[in-house]
């Protein structure tokens, strides 16, 4: 519960606040309690805490009861299609929800681009074809994704970079 009232702290004195800063040291105290992966003063994956500000806030709010608990789920809730598209038109779709998308931003111009590029998706040619059960054999196809349902509120989690383990 802390956090996000620190959390509401926060946004009130930044909407209301003629002061060109804030000292955000109580939010990230109250961040403790998210159990991130690294402590709270060491750098954390932003979708990581994106994630786990808004589980922990659709907890607070089902504490409420009523319908309060769905608001986040209203706002933030979008849903993608995971689709192969095979040649023998023998195509499958898995739907997957989301709250933020990951966008690869990496060596793209801009957002827009980056967004086509998802769904434009990838070849899956000889020797990566799929197979496809109706046909018992393996096809040409395009894999993507796509933005089934909007949400209200989309969060785009702008993924610039790639972990290599290796470095």
């Amino acid at each position: 519960v802390e956090v996000i009232r620190e959390l509401q702290r926060t946004l009130v004195h930044l909407q209301t606040s003629a002061m060109p800063f804030h000292n955000a040291r109580p939010l990230v105290d109250a961040c403790k309690s998210l159990q991130l992966m690294d402590p709270v003063y060491h750098q954390n994956d932003a979708r990581d805490f994106f994630d786990k500000l808004v589980d922990r806030a659709e907890t607070v709010l089902e504490g409420l009861g009523g319908q309060t608990g769905k608001l986040l789920r209203r706002w933030f809730a979008g849903q993608t299609a995971n689709q192969n598209i095979r040649e023998c038109e023998h195509n499958s779709e898995t739907l997957q929800p989301f709250k933020a998308l990951d966008v690869d931003i990496k060596g793209v111009g801009t957002l827009e681009t980056a967004l086509e590029k998802m769904v434009q998706g990838e070849a899956m040619v000889a020797p990566n074809q799929l197979s496809c059960d109706d046909c018992q054999t393996k096809v040409d196809a395009v894999r993507r994704s796509c933005i089934k349902m909007l949400p209200n509120i989309l969060v785009l989690h702008l993924k610039r970079f790639q972990l290599d383990f290796t470095t």
